[in-house]
């Protein structure tokens, strides 16, 4: 079974002092209830199997944000 690429959330706003982070704001569509922080720098592998089900989908707004995020953590810009 394939691997999939996950980033972390937390719900603790001071989070978004560290580097490779950024502040989501709860909607109906990416399914959170209060504002959370991307934590990008722990990025993890975990099998697929583990993802039991989906609570929402990121805006285009934040994909486009931790997309950026990821080519500079990776080094790829």
């Amino acid at each position: 079974m394939w691997a999939i690429m996950v980033v972390p959330f937390t719900s603790r706003p001071s989070a978004a002092k560290l580097p490779f982070t950024w502040r989501v704001q709860p909607s109906a569509q990416n399914g959170l209830t209060t504002a959370s922080v991307l934590l990008v720098s722990p990025l993890r592998a975990i099998d697929r199997s583990r993802i039991v089900e989906t609570i929402g989908r990121l805006e285009d707004n934040y994909l486009a944000e931790l997309n950026r995020l990821l080519k500079r953590l990776l080094d790829l810009i």
